[in-house]
């Protein structure tokens, strides 16, 4: 169900702007593709007073001989005539991880960047998956993860042992899992693990940390490896980009990128990175790419690792992307 949507435009914002009839329609049916069963809005009468007397309403102030009304009478007779699909659902084969406690814990000061924000993060990425039309469910770490074949972990601050376990035991059975910058930082009580980094996971991914990097103000460049040619950016490109070619799949697991670098093509030699960088070392995974200039110049910007645990397990084809927007 779309619990709550607003059929025109919100009152939180900064500034403002409408929907129009056609995007109110657009953003209803993409849920209803997706499986929803039932589509709601706040608010149905546009309140007289308090905080959202210009959130937009079902019934506005004008009354019922608006745009808005017509707006949402005629979405009703959109969902009468797709009450076949009713009970219908979609089945994904991609999930993020997002938890509200790692995002919370993730935003406390002193960190080594405030410009790295978890839902940020995870809408990008989404935003990746959603342009190329991959259907992707959002889970909490330590969730039952069977049932994917991607998994992707754009910024889980926190991480248990238990989700660590699950991360571990879909990389044994072919799952192909990415991991996205500054996670795997912290416990349950928000205490820095000891340890290289990502103290939980560095058998998964066979690489492991020292130290988290700020990186300066504009593009730090990373130049790809020739391993890392193939491999695409998973990155802002307005879904102009390469959708996976053939959708081989390159190993279960450790895909670790570095900073929030733009998008580029896959046969491009050289990508930048933003935000946030990490002093790596390869503990028997394949770099892909490394910093070419500042502190980290010559250390890995993303790899990719498959344990022995992995070896020999089935491989569902997967679209290929290389998380350019985000990772270690």
């Amino acid at each position: 169900m779309l619990m709550e949507q607003a059929v025109s435009a919100t009152s939180w914002r900064e500034h403002n702007l409408p929907k129009s009839p056609s995007r109110a329609r657009l953003d209803s049916l993409q849920a209803v593709a997706r499986g929803a069963d039932g589509i709601c809005y706040f608010q149905w009468r546009q309140s007289r007073y308090g905080s959202e007397r210009h959130h937009s309403a079902m019934v506005p102030h004008a009354g019922a001989d608006t745009e808005t009304f017509r707006t949402v009478t005629a979405m009703g007779a959109d969902l009468r005539r797709l009450a076949p699909v009713v009970g219908e659902r979609v089945t994904a084969r991609a999930v993020l991880l997002f938890d509200w406690p790692s995002w919370w814990a993730a935003s406390e000061p002193g960190r080594p960047t405030s410009r790295l924000d978890t839902v940020e993060e995870l809408a990008r990425w989404h935003g990746a998956l959603w342009r190329r039309g991959i259907a992707t469910d959002v889970a909490a770490p330590g969730a039952d993860l069977g049932g994917y074949d991607l998994i992707l972990v754009p910024h889980s601050y926190v991480l248990t042992p238990d989700a660590a376990a699950g991360l571990e035991a879909a990389v044994a059975r072919g799952a192909t899992v990415v991991v996205g910058p500054y996670s795997g930082v912290a416990d349950d009580r928000g205490h820095i693990l000891q340890g290289r980094s990502p103290v939980l996971l560095r058998d998964t991914l066979g690489v492991s940390g020292e130290e988290w990097c700020a990186l300066p103000d504009g593009d730090t460049r990373v130049e790809v490896t020739p391993q890392g040619g193939g491999v695409l950016v998973f990155g802002d490109d307005g879904g102009s980009g390469d959708d996976g070619g053939s959708g081989d799949d390159r190993g279960a697991g450790g895909d670790r990128g570095s900073g929030a670098a733009g998008s580029a093509g896959a046969t491009d030699a050289t990508d930048a990175a933003s935000i946030l960088g990490e002093r790596l070392r390869s503990d028997g995974a394949e770099v892909l790419a490394t910093f070419g200039e500042g502190v980290l110049a010559g250390l890995p910007a993303l790899t990719r690792h498959t344990p022995a645990a992995a070896e020999g397990a089935g491989r569902t084809p997967v679209p290929q992307a290389r998380p350019g927007t985000s990772g270690r």
